[in-house]
Order: C-alpha cells, then sequence, then structure tokens
C-alpha cells in the first residue's frame, strides 16, 4: 500500500524518488518533496517563500566508492581466468564486517580469499581508500587491524586476514606508507598498501610468494 502511495506522488510530481546504493538502507528508494511542492506547501501555511533548493541524492558520495570495489572484483576475475588462482570468496561491506566481543566490530570494505591451485589460501580486508580521509583516521583503523590481531579473538576461517589499503595514487600510497612505519614490526607484517591499479597484482603475487615459501 505504502509503495503505491509513494508511486502516485511521484508520477504526480509531488515528491522525487533517489535509488539507494546497494548495501546502504532497506529500502530501494529515498523520497524528497519536489520543489514545486514545498513552494506550494510553504505558500499554504503563509511563509515567505524563499529559494527552494533541489534536494541532493545522499549516496551519491558512496557511488565511487562501490565502484571501485566492483571494478577490483572484475578484475580479480579477469587475472583469475589466467588459472593461476581462484576467486575462493568475495564478500563486501556488513557481510565483510566480523563481530568482536568487545563490541567494536572490524568493519572492512570487503573480505577476499584467493586460493591458489595447490589449495594455498590468502585471506585479506580490503580498505578501499578514496583518497579524502584524515591521516589520523588511517592510522585509527590500523590500530584496531593491530589490536585485533594482538588479542587472539575469534577469525574468519581461524585465520587473521592480512589488510590492504588500496588507494587513488602512488602519492597517496607514499603518504600512508610513511605514516604506518612508526607502528611496527606488525604493521609491515599484517598491513599493505597498493594503488588500485596494482592492487590485484599485488595480492596475486602475494599468494604466489606463499606458495613458494611451502
Amino acid at each position: 500500500m505504502r509503495n503505491r502511495v509513494m508511486r502516485r506522488l511521484v508520477r504526480f510530481k509531488a515528491v522525487i524518488a533517489f535509488r539507494t546504493v546497494t548495501g546502504v538502507g532497506s529500502a530501494p528508494f529515498v523520497y524528497s518533496l519536489d520543489p514545486a511542492m514545498e513552494r506550494l506547501l510553504r505558500l499554504r501555511r503563509g511563509e515567505e517563500l524563499e529559494r527552494v533548493t533541489p534536494f541532493r541524492q545522499p549516496f551519491a558520495r558512496l557511488i565511487p566508492h562501490a565502484l571501485a570495489i566492483s571494478e577490483l572484483y572484475v578484475r580479480l576475475s579477469e587475472s583469475a581466468n589466467s588459472g593461476a588462482f581462484r576467486i575462493g570468496l568475495f564478500q563486501t561491506e556488513s557481510d565483510a564486517w566480523w563481530s568482536v566481543p568487545s563490541g567494536r566490530d572490524m568493519r572492512p570494505d570487503a573480505y577476499v580469499v584467493l586460493v591458489s591451485p595447490s589449495g594455498t589460501a590468502d585471506h585479506w580486508w580490503i580498505e578501499m581508500d578514496m583518497g579524502t580521509e584524515r591521516i589520523p583516521v588511517i592510522e585509527e583503523k590500523v590500530s584496531r587491524y593491530l589490536g585485533f590481531a594482538h588479542s587472539n579473538p575469534s577469525t574468519p576461517f581461524g585465520v587473521i586476514p592480512r589488510v590492504v589499503f588500496s588507494v587513488p595514487d602512488a602519492k597517496r600510497r607514499e603518504q600512508i606508507t610513511k605514516s604506518l612505519e612508526i607502528l611496527g614490526d606488525l604493521t609491515k607484517r599484517l598491513v599493505a598498501v597498493a594503488t588500485w591499479d596494482s592492487t590485484p597484482q599485488f595480492l596475486e603475487s602475494s599468494l604466489a610468494t606463499e606458495r613458494a615459501s611451502e
């Protein structure tokens, strides 16, 4: 019933419907008053008629982030066609999150498992960096991953996933890498930084390194 009413209001141009990004919210649409309808309501209330700013889609800033994660999956799938590995698991957003007793859940953007032909598996948490977060925010994220590794908690598939920050360009990679140098040796073993373009190759080469060391 509610959906029929909202569709009718959209058809009559009383409201505007915006489709949400997958994984954000539980409804397929969010709604805003059409600017013309908002002006009409103000007139009926006897309010001064000011310029009405059109509603902007609240999830628009998340679209590039979602596309970057999708691009990583596509490129990994293309690389997997060579037979050097297969994608054992690729989860995003809430499916990739891991609950911990402390309540501070691990919330990576994706969880990836790559499996070699011999059965060696690499587990990775992916942080898809858009170059917009301040370095202290990145450092706080890394500290949480380090705390998780130190606490010997229940882990996905019984292993502690490594973390890769996938970043837009070399400048951002150098910036984050330099900021992490002070966090100790565990950081070097657990956390990596790679550009968007090189992340698929980095993950594949890390798996190849694991196989060579067996």
